[in-house]
C-alpha cells in the first residue's frame, strides 16, 4: 500500500521564487497589495525630481497642508498681476459701511474712498517715501512742521499781490453801514480800494473788518477768502 506524505509547510519549502513572475502570477492588482510602503524611501526610490513629478496638486488643501499662516508667507506679490489675477474687473467688491457691494466694479474708482476700511493713518502706512520733496498747498491741524524760517515767511508775504487772501487793505464799501470789527462780508461791485487821495480798483472775495466804518468812509479790512 503506497504511503502518501503530507503537504510540506510553506516555511519548509526551499528555493522559493523571489518575484511575482517567478511564481507565474499574472493577476496581481495594486489595490490588493497589503503593507505597501508610505514613503519614497520605503520603496527604495532615489531619483525623484520635483520637476518630473506629474499631477502635482494646485492648492494648499490638495497637499494636505493645514498650518499655513498668511503673515508668515515670504515674498508675497504686491500687485494684482503679481498674484496672477486676471478677472479683477468682474468681481463684486464688498466694502465697509454698506450691506451691498460695489457690483462688478471695473476699477477702484467705483468704490467711494470713504467706504474703504482699514486705511492707513500715517504716511509710512501708505508706503510713501518722498513726502519731504512734495509741495503742500495747504494744511489743516498740521503738527511737527519744522524748518520754516523767518526769511521764508517774509518772502511768501512779499510775494502776495494787493487784494490777495491774507492781505490787508483800506476799503471803502460805499454802501449801508456801519461795519464793526470782525464783521465778514463779500466785496460788492461798489467797493473800492481807498486812501487819503481817493479810491481806485475793485476788490473781490470775502473780507473781515479790522477797524470801523460808519458807512460813508473807509477802514482796514483783511481778505479771508
Amino acid at each position: 500500500m503506497p504511503i502518501t506524505a503530507p503537504p510540506p509547510a510553506w516555511a519548509n519549502v526551499r528555493n522559493k521564487p523571489t518575484t511575482v513572475a517567478g511564481f507565474g502570477i499574472t493577476d496581481v492588482n495594486w489595490g490588493n497589495v497589503a503593507g505597501k510602503p508610505t514613503t519614497i524611501a520605503g520603496y527604495g526610490i532615489t531619483d525623484v525630481n520635483w520637476g518630473n513629478v506629474a499631477g502635482k496638486p494646485t492648492t494648499i488643501a490638495g497637499y494636505g497642508i493645514t498650518d499655513v499662516n498668511w503673515g508668515n508667507v515670504a515674498g508675497k506679490p504686491t500687485t494684482v498681476a503679481g498674484y496672477g489675477i486676471t478677472d479683477m474687473g468682474n468681481q463684486s467688491v464688498n466694502y465697509a459701511g454698506s450691506a451691498g457691494s460695489a457690483g462688478s466694479a471695473g476699477s477702484a474708482s467705483a468704490v467711494a474712498w470713504g467706504n474703504v476700511s482699514g486705511k492707513p493713518t500715517t504716511v509710512a502706512g501708505y508706503g510713501i517715501t518722498d513726502m519731504g520733496s512734495q509741495s503742500v498747498a495747504s494744511a489743516t491741524n498740521a503738527t511737527n512742521v519744522t524748518n520754516v524760517t523767518a526769511t521764508q515767511v517774509a518772502n511768501a508775504t512779499a510775494g502776495l499781490t494787493a487784494g490777495a487772501v491774507g492781505t490787508y487793505a483800506y476799503l471803502a464799501l460805499n454802501d449801508t453801514g456801519p461795519w464793526a470789527p470782525n464783521t465778514n462780508r463779500a466785496a460788492s461791485a461798489s467797493a473800492r480800494f481807498a486812501g487819503s487821495g481817493g479810491t481806485s480798483g475793485i476788490p473781490t472775495g470775502t473780507w473781515k473788518c479790522m477797524g470801523y466804518d460808519s458807512g460813508n468812509t473807509f477802514t482796514v479790512w483783511l481778505r479771508i477768502a
